[in-house]
């Protein structure tokens, strides 16, 4: 029995695979960054409303490798908070070019980057966070159930900047 291999025209396809080195680099970075701008400014606004200084997201982040004195930092830990933050944003937005093709259209690329977002958040808060910040987990309570809208606001704005060309 023969197996024929079938292609078809139009078939969407990662950018990891039709991209130049450069351009995907910058996809990926550019969509990170962006995504993770409107996470920031989504969480800054949630510690407003709960009474909490803005850069108190930032100050959580900058936990990571500190330990809890960053919660009592000023505007150093609030920088290395959004450092890190930017750093992983891009990072993600790195993995999401590369497993996800450009040519969604731009509704479909939402619903896609926020469920690619949810999945990253509960690897992140299951495994890489607890080991790397024990003490996120207390440092983000201010802001209680925000931090989940967040990454949904983070996906959502990553796959629109991803399908960003395209009409729904």
């Amino acid at each position: 029995m023969a197996i024929a291999r079938v292609e078809v025209a139009g078939a969407p396809v990662p950018a990891a695979q039709s991209l130049p080195r450069q351009e995907w680099l910058a996809a990926g970075v550019g969509g990170g960054l962006f995504a993770g701008a409107v996470m920031a400014l989504f969480l800054m606004l949630a510690a407003g409303a709960a009474a909490t200084p803005w850069g108190h997201p930032f100050r959580a982040v900058g936990t990571t490798f500190v330990g809890a004195g960053a919660l009592e930092g000023g505007a150093g830990a609030i920088a290395f908070g959004a450092i890190l933050h930017a750093l992983t944003s891009a990072v993600l937005g790195l993995g999401f070019v590369a497993l996800f093709p450009r040519d969604f259209p731009r509704a479909s690329g939402a619903v896609v980057g926020l469920g690619y977002a949810l999945f990253a958040m509960a690897i992140m808060t299951s495994l890489v966070v607890p080991a790397v910040n024990p003490a996120f987990a207390t440092a983000v309570q201010p802001v209680g159930g925000a931090w989940v809208v967040a990454h949904a606001l983070f996906g959502a704005a990553l796959g629109l900047y991803r399908a960003r060309g395209r009409r729904a």
